[in-house]
């Protein structure tokens, strides 16, 4: 990244992924080739990341600890869906009092489980959701929660140009066709020695068949990102919302009988990176301050998050 100026701020929130699957020595590599290479050349990747999601809302429990640096209301209703207007400095709001444009977007309707409501009353000034990307030409639709992640996520680049030319921006973003019911997509289509190893468990397949897919849309979109004119000073945050209780078909070992249910995706993505694995503990909690501590940011705020980079 540029060493003055401000950076564009990229969080993208990946459906239902989870992190044993990408690290599993068989079915990571077939799965999420595109990924794998990413992480591989133009990532700060965190290997042990968690979600505390466990219950209804999951999505927006994800977000709410990522972007508000705090744990999700444990057995209780989730924050953004039954309390919009707690008082707290989230990373949008700290992003907007320090001159940036910010801005949430998902290919399904924004109004979901209170997102638009809490974001906006939290620093969010821009939504786009489906009816937006339909404006612009974005038709496909693979599963019934709205608009297909690959079109979807072409389109996302136009917004963040267009944001660009106007000033810094900060966004985050969710995809969808990772969503329950798990379906299986021709571009997410499972080689034999992948069918084998589920069992014909047709949910799993269905499950393993939206990952290939989804990784097949990260691979168009960052190829895209970095031909485009915001690459050289944009850095991209990619974890999943949540993980999935779904039970896996492949055998589990140790504590992967528990972790899987948690363990996420983490990664800090930069064109000009220079790739490193953290193995080091870190939670959904440590992007914010990680983030603030990045771009420069000044307020008074409070983070349970310690940080990605300590």
């Amino acid at each position: 990244l540029p060493a003055t100026g401000k950076i564009n701020v990229l969080i993208l929130f990946l459906e239902s992924t989870r992190a044993f699957e990408l690290e599993h020595p068989q079915v990571g590599p077939t799965l999420f080739p595109n990924l794998k290479r990413l992480l591989k050349e133009h990532a700060l990747y965190f290997r042990q990341a968690y979600s505390s999601s466990a219950s209804g809302g999951q999505t927006v429990r994800g977000q709410f600890s990522t972007l508000c640096s705090q744990f999700p209301n444990f057995g209780a209703p989730a924050v953004y869906i039954q309390f919009n207007y707690i008082a707290l400095t989230c990373l949008q709001g700290l992003f907007q009092q320090n001159g940036y444009q910010t801005a949430f977007a998902m290919g399904y309707n924004n109004t979901f489980h209170g997102t638009y409501s809490f974001e906006s009353q939290h620093g969010t000034q821009q939504f786009f959701d489906q009816a937006d990307f339909e404006k612009r030409g974005v038709t496909q639709h693979n599963i019934e929660w709205g608009l297909a992640d690959k079109p979807t996520l072409e389109a996302l680049i136009g917004i963040l140009e267009d944001l660009h030319r106007q000033g810094p921006f900060f966004m985050s973003f969710s995809t969808l066709s990772t969503h329950y019911p798990y379906t299986s997509f021709p571009e997410g289509e499972l080689p034999e020695e992948i069918k084998r190893l589920s069992q014909d468990d047709e949910d799993y397949q269905g499950y393993l068949s939206s990952l290939k897919y989804l990784d097949h849309a990260l691979g168009n979109f960052f190829e895209k990102l970095f031909s485009s004119t915001i690459a050289d000073n944009t850095v991209v945050v990619l974890l999943a919302d949540h993980s999935i209780h779904l039970v896996p078909t492949l055998p589990l070992e140790g504590l992967q009988k528990y972790e899987y249910e948690y363990r996420i995706p983490l990664a800090l993505i930069t064109k000009h990176a220079h790739p490193e694995v953290i193995a080091d503990p870190v939670h959904q909690a440590d992007v914010a301050p990680t983030l603030a501590r990045l771009a420069g940011l000044s307020g008074n705020v409070s983070w349970v998050g310690r940080g990605l980079l300590n």
